[in-house]
């Protein structure tokens, strides 16, 4: 009878339910635990450090002690850039004879555009926005003493009168977008209440146009409205709009272009359309300008800011007829940039290929305007490279012209210009100077580019009559060839100058020039050695460069012009297949004996400590004892744990730091994925573009946009432990390829030099306030649409690898100092860029001389290898989920890396050195911590855990209790 008792439903509901939740939290405890800790730390916070008060005596230079007064600070920076950055591209008289900016003070405006008031701040993705509220275009121009018409922003405010908007960005979906709205309010929706008011505010119309863009996606080449269009083209609801404004009572037409992504200016320069073209007398460039950026429009529309941003790309009028157009995104078709296998199925695989080869941006439109004239030139460009307004005038003329023309070149010397900039207009004003180097050219030859940026400067601000002579100093290294082929038939390879003369344009864009000089090389010169490491140059990527039989030649623009890859040419085989698949590494170094592992495991007194290594060279002999006493655990720990952190090995004093995002600021691209969650990384500055510093030509304020960081990065996470982020996943340095790249924003320039100068100047910046920076994404990741997709096969010739893609992270390494790196998603060939030993080990480590940590993107599928990136010199896996981390044992028939293979040692104890040298010259070192309090989320689950087993005991004790006291038999 009493079995039966004990039989009773209670107590099959007790066992029934003890059982489903010990297993669920079982299950839930070990991936947490495991598979999901990363993740979880960065959604919810990480373990705590505690932190002792003895002064460790490694100093960073702190310059602001809260939160508040760090993010004051940014935003203040963020409005002096946007002031430089923004462009003014056209500004002329308006219908009242005066030109249109400034505006008279007290105007009142009317401004225009359903975006007006949801303005473009930045990206998404690692771009994302920072904490903390938004300025409007509003809150700028009352701040600048206008007047703005409410009727309009009541309007467009209201999305049940004016339409539901823009789309909004679409997700991180790895795919072509389709379409995008802009979101534009039909003229047919304005009432009259609001058309009525216009008389009243027309000083002048103020239209704003946006474009949206972000990380994982590029801009779609087809509008919505119109697949005859792209959607950097303006709408036909935009172009009603231009229609009516142009149509209306107001005395100026003012434009602003609210993007990162140039939006097709052909409009402003085009005065064949009588509707509106000519009747838009000033346009400005505002860019994405970040949180705060906004408020320099205001003071920049008043006068009390004289504008002096210049475009960081060609603005050509028809993008369908840049070389770049035919082989981009998705190609336009379905699978259209697939590789087919032989069936004509697709494969799972997909292609880019840059048939441009070095003609680039300004690179092409002015080498074939000098070939084919400037009546092509002014059909197909609206602005060159470098161009801006300004609402005063300057004469610029090269003092040392003479000494220059008298001096040969040599191509181991670098050569100063002296340039003299005088402001001869009324209002104070900064100028941009720039200086192009054009090579001598040989058809069939090197293929060279009629000019490249090989300087640039700006003057401080400069009074009427004032004037200042800027010195630029110029590497002949900047303006080399890199012949991949030995088209010139000496014999070599690699880069060089050609024998001939050098004529240098200095301008003030890359079409307009003040003056030149020339310098004669007598004979051709070749840096057979690396200039900065004295490494031998040679030949790394002869795949891809016979692979590219086809790619632009300016013996024939029109002959060798782009086309879209054909069925044919992307048709592959299985031995080609096979490559695809493939993790081999060309790692050919070897190593016979294990290192030593675990020394001093039982001597705390010996333990050397990593504090002890800080300020130390990398070769400083002292990192070999200290790396003696690292475990293979240890070692495999340290290479595993990196997502948006680093682990700790307390034992030997490393301590756990803090990475963040992004280009435009330091944030949390995971952390506010779940209301209530409280990453490390918050509250700081959400700058503004990249691509806005960078058209500031402005280095200056480079730097004080890195003094910024490095001060919020020194605060840190001031509602937890109080740590600093050691590191930052910035500055992007890939190029703007195209228009329609999704992550212009977080780059700067098409230009590899400007984007090189800038990158170096905020990597030293950041790094003296401690923040080891990831300059990303090497390399070519120029594209989004199917990046990492099985890791999209991009294909291009050495020489255009070299000249313009590589070039700038080799600026950001040898000028910038890196200490740390982002490898990114795709191929280069058809090898992973972050499994490629010749890219990581021989060009970065070798030939340039990289000491630090590589980091590769966010490892989220199976053909970014753990292995084969830590051969190829990987150092760090940003990795969230255990399944996909580099393992010992397990995840393949044989162990993955063991303690007994000499490589695999030695290749983990140099990544931890790697990884180790960033982190000991970091501001973390400034604590000393004493221990790790568990994550926030761990008590949780530890207490969830204990609480549920509780109950289940005392449930369990009653059921059984009252099932033995009961008296009758279960029936």
């Amino acid at each position: 009878m009493k079995i039966k008792n004990l039989l009773s439903k209670s107590v099959i509901a007790w066992g029934v339910t003890s059982t489903l939740l010990v297993v669920l939290l079982s299950v839930g405890n070990i991936l947490a635990r495991g598979t999901y800790s990363s993740l979880l730390d960065q959604v919810f916070g990480k373990k705590e450090a505690i932190v002792s008060e003895e002064d460790t005596g490694i100093v960073f230079e702190q310059d602001f002690f809260t939160k508040e007064e760090a993010l004051e600070n940014g935003n203040k920076v963020t409005e002096e850039i946007c002031e430089e950055g923004m462009i003014l591209l056209k500004n002329e008289k308006g219908i009242d004879g005066k030109a249109a900016l400034p505006l008279k003070a007290g105007a009142r405006v009317s401004i225009f555009g359903k975006n007006s008031v949801n303005l473009v701040y930045g990206g998404s993705g690692s771009a994302a926005p920072g904490d903390g509220a938004r300025k409007t275009i509003y809150e700028s121009l009352e701040d600048a003493g206008f007047t703005c018409n409410p009727a309009l922003k009541s309007f467009y405010e209201n999305n049940g009168a004016s339409g539901d908007g823009r789309s909004a960005n679409p997700a991180m979906e790895n795919s072509g977008v389709p379409t995008l709205k802009t979101g534009e309010t039909p003229q047919s929706s304005y009432p009259g209440t609001v058309t009525s008011t216009y008389g009243e505010y027309d000083d002048a119309a103020i239209v704003v146009f946006s474009r949206i863009a972000g990380e994982n996606w590029d801009l779609p080449r087809k509008a919505d409205d119109n697949e005859n269009r792209h959607y950097l083209e303006l709408d036909n609801n935009e172009r009603d709009l231009l229609t009516s404004v142009c149509n209306g009572p107001f005395k100026h037409v003012i434009v602003l272009m609210n993007s990162s992504n140039y939006i097709d200016l052909g409009f402003l320069e085009m005065t064949n359309d009588p509707a509106y073209n000519a009747k838009i007398d000033a346009a400005i460039n505002i860019g994405s300008p970040g949180a705060n950026g906004i408020m320099a429009l205001g003071r920049i529309l008043a006068g009390d800011v004289n504008p002096s941003g210049r475009t960081v790309d060609t603005v050509y009028t028809h993008y369908e007829n840049d070389p770049t157009w035919q082989n981009f995104g998705g190609n336009f078709t379905q699978n259209g940039d697939n590789y087919l296998l032989p069936s004509g199925n697709p494969s799972k695989y997909y292609l880019v290929e840059y048939e441009e080869n070095i003609y680039l941006g300004y690179r092409y439109y002015e080498t074939r305007g000098q070939i084919d004239g400037e009546e092509w030139y002014n059909e197909n460009v609206v602005y060159p490279f470098g161009f801006g307004l300004s609402y005063t005038t300057f004469t610029q003329e090269i003092t040392n012209v003479a000494a220059l023309n008298a001096a040969a070149l040599k191509g181991d010397e670098t050569f100063d210009v002296s340039i003299k900039v005088k402001n001869t207009g009324d209002v104070a004003g900064k100028q941009v100077v720039q200086l192009y180097a054009e090579a001598p050219y040989t058809p069939g030859g090197i293929e060279k580019a009629y000019k490249v940026l090989v300087g640039f400067d700006k003057t401080k601000t400069l009074a009427p009559n004032e004037e200042e002579t800027l010195t630029i100093t110029v590497n002949p290294y900047d303006f080399a060839s890199y012949d991949s082929q030995d088209k010139n038939g000496n014999g070599f390879k690699g880069y060089e100058l050609d024998a001939g003369t050098y004529t240098f344009h200095a301008g003030t864009d890359a079409h307009t020039d003040f003056g030149t000089f020339t310098k004669t090389l007598a004979e051709g010169y070749k840096f057979e050695n690396d200039p900065t490491t004295g490494t031998k140059v040679e030949n790394l990527f002869d795949d891809c460069t016979s692979y590219m039989k086809e790619s632009l030649s300016r013996d024939d623009f029109e002959a060798t012009f782009p086309h879209t890859v054909t069925d044919e040419e992307r048709t592959i085989t299985t031995e080609f297949r096979k490559k695809l698949d493939s993790y081999e590494t060309t790692n050919d170094e070897v190593y016979t004996e294990v290192p030593t592992m675990g020394k001093n495991a039982d001597n705390a007194d010996a333990i050397i400590r990593l504090k002890e290594l800080a300020g130390k060279s990398y070769d400083d002999p002292l990192w070999d004892d200290f790396l003696d006493q690292l475990t293979f655990d240890e070692m495999l720990k340290l290479f595993n744990e990196g997502c948006y952190s680093t682990t700790d090995v307390s034992r030997l004093g490393i301590p756990a730091t803090n990475s963040a995002d992004g280009p435009t600021g330091l944030v949390s691209f995971l952390g506010n994925v779940l209301p209530g969650s409280k990453p490390a990384v918050y509250g700081c500055t959400y700058y503004q573009s990249q691509c806005l510093l960078a058209q500031t030509f402005n280095l200056e304020l480079a730097t004080l946009q890195a003094n910024a960081i490095g001060n919020e990065a020194l605060v840190g996470n001031e509602r937890g432990d109080g740590l600093p982020y050691s590191g930052w996943y910035a500055p992007g340095v890939n190029l703007h390829r195209s228009p329609f790249s999704g992550r212009n924003t977080e780059y700067y320039s098409e230009d590899p030099f400007i984007s090189g100068k800038m990158a170096a100047t905020v990597i030293k910046g950041v790094q003296e306030k401690g923040v080891y920076a990831n300059v990303k994404h090497f390399a070519v990741n120029d594209q989004e649409t199917h990046r990492s997709a099985y890791g999209i096969a991009t294909w291009l010739d050495e020489q255009a690898l070299r000249e313009l893609y590589l070039k700038p992270f080799e600026m950001a390494v040898k000028e910038g100092k890196s200490r740390g790196l982002m490898t990114s998603f795709n191929r280069i060939g058809t090898e992973w860029a972050g499994g490629s030993y010749r890219l990581m080990t021989k060009i970065l480590r070798e030939e340039w001389g990289f000491r630090g940590s590589i980091i590769c993107d966010f490892h989220t599928s199976n053909y970014m290898d753990s292995k084969q990136m830590l051969y190829a010199g990987g150092d760090l896996n940003l990795v969230s989920v255990s399944d996909q981390k580099l393992q010992s044992s397990g995840r393949y028939e044989t162990p993955y890396v063991t303690a007994t293979n000499p490589k695999d040692v030695s290749l983990l104890r140099k990544a931890a050195h790697n990884n180790l040298y960033a982190i000991a010259n970091s501001n973390i070192m400034r604590a000393e911590i004493l221990g790790y309090k568990p994550a926030k989320w761990e008590v949780a689950l530890t207490g969830a855990t204990i609480g549920i087993s509780v109950a289940l005991v005392a449930w369990g004790g009653l059921v059984i209790f009252f099932a033995l006291r009961k008296k009758d038999p279960i029936t």
